[in-house]
């Protein structure tokens, strides 16, 4: 005869032992239905090259932005830090900007120099609308002036692109929370017109979440150009840039420019 005490341990080393094989049971048909599914690297860039084509152009747009520029000494450590707050507009791809207001400190002195940067700010924008009269909006290759890059630059994963490049895939990260496919790509054209670096790819949605760029070859006179770009899809579907951080070092014949910047992009709105 079976003591209780005796019946409980028994019952208690059935029920693990049922308890285990329920576990295999699932694991082993969870493996039959499920398949660990690889992804070539070619498969990832078809993936990413739909996705990009699907952006709607972003043509007339808004967003508030808070942005910090530094110029750096030979260190790169801040010597002048200006604080900018401002509205960046689309206008039928026409990037305007309306200064709210600039806070430039140096050497613990801090002085408003909104205006100073808000008449740059339109003569920036009369010389893009110059440019835009001579060029022709059909120009696919125009640029604001301002060192920004193309969406062609930017994303090299067309058909016109991705030929002048090598891919490689280079692990899993993450962004935030999101994984994420690591790609690397290396220009086969040592040039400015084109761009090099990591790209990473939301897994789930191949949407690009971050780039981390260069030129591959820098223009003349530009000694060092990195830049890091995080990414969001609105919910009308348009790519944004949502954070940004620059670092740019020009050598002059008789100086040299360091700068950093970095922004953050928030309340959007599509102005259609």
């Amino acid at each position: 005869m079976i003591h209780t005490s005796e019946a409980k341990r028994t019952g208690m080393r059935g029920s693990r032992v049922y308890m285990v094989c329920v576990g295999l049971g699932l694991c082993l048909v969870t493996a039959w239905i499920t398949p660990a599914q690889g992804i070539t690297d070619e498969e990832i860039l078809d993936r990413v090259m739909e996705r990009v084509a699907a952006y709607p152009e972003l043509k007339n747009m808004e967003a508030r932005v808070a942005s910090t520029l530094q110029a750096m000494d030979k260190r790169w450590k801040p010597k002048k830090t200006t604080l900018v707050d401002k509205l960046i507009r689309m206008t039928d791809g026409l990037r305007s900007e309306e200064i709210l207001s600039a806070q430039e400190t140096h050497k613990g002195r801090t002085q408003d120099v909104t205006a100073e940067m808000a008449k740059d700010a339109r003569k920036q924008e009369e010389k893009a609308r110059k440019r835009r009269a001579k060029k022709g909006e059909g120009d696919k290759e125009e640029k604001s002036g301002r060192g920004e890059m193309t969406r062609e630059q930017m994303f090299p994963f067309g058909e016109d692109r991705r030929q002048g490049y090598d891919f490689n895939r280079k692990g899993d990260s993450y962004v935030g929370k999101r994984p994420a496919y690591v790609l690397e790509t290396k220009a086969k054209t040592r040039s400015d017109e084109w761009v090099e670096g990591l790209y990473y790819i939301d897994k789930q949605t191949f949407d690009v979440l971050k780039a981390e760029i260069r030129f591959a070859k820098n223009p003349k006179m530009l000694k060092r150009f990195e830049m890091e770009a995080w990414f969001r899809v609105l919910p009308e579907g348009y790519l944004v840039m949502e954070r940004l951080l620059m670092r740019i070092h020009v050598g002059l014949v008789v100086k040299s420019i360091r700068m950093q910047v970095q922004e953050e992009y928030r309340d959007f709105k599509i102005l259609d």
